[in-house]
């Protein structure tokens, strides 16, 4: 990754942390006082545009001719961020389930209940923001013959499953660090 692509990382990762602790705040904390919904929808469509541009960026490390030491920087930014991201995982999924209870419970507003699809999409491009930069990295390490093609494929299609990125990541980042550093 080039210092342009760890930067749109980080930017979008503190923007998510930062929209998702304001979310919470005024509807958990300061419930008197009303949401900036401006504020919250050009914080949405700025996330959007910034995971859109993180998983193109990602994707295109796919085509760069890059050595073992560039690589494992990638992995360790890409392990930062999804860690970093866990707890807006966990706030999101909560506050995504409690919209959608209140969807299905409340008589009328089943109609309502495609947000919450479009939540869970918004979400699922996060985690594939971050999975575009691991499967860059996993890819680059294989074309290098530092990974089996068994251990390739099983960790990017472990990169696409919730939850299941972020422990396949860490075990692997776990079991293959000083392999990928002793050559």
């Amino acid at each position: 990754m080039q210092k342009l692509s760890k930067i749109l990382l980080i930017v979008m990762v503190l923007l998510l942390l930062f929209l998702e602790s304001y979310m919470i705040c005024k509807i958990y904390l300061v419930s008197r006082i009303e949401i900036n919904w401006t504020l919250v929808f050009v914080l949405l469509l700025l996330s959007v545009i910034l995971i859109i541009a993180n998983i193109v960026v990602g994707l295109i490390g796919l085509n760069n001719k890059r050595n073992e030491k560039q690589i494992l920087s990638d992995i360790r930014i890409s392990l930062l961020a999804k860690v970093l991201l866990i707890p807006f995982f966990i706030s999101n999924f909560y506050m995504w389930f409690l919209f959608s209870m209140a969807f299905l419970i409340v008589p009328g507003l089943q109609i309502f209940f495609t947000i919450t699809i479009l939540g869970i999409i918004w979400t699922y491009g996060i985690m594939l923001a971050t999975s575009s930069y691991s499967i860059a990295a996993l890819i680059s390490l294989y074309r290098k013959n530092k990974i089996k093609l068994s251990t390739t494929v099983i960790n990017v299609v472990l990169q696409l499953i919730f939850v299941l990125d972020v422990i396949s990541y860490i075990v692997f980042y776990i079991c293959n660090r000083k392999k990928i550093k002793e050559n």
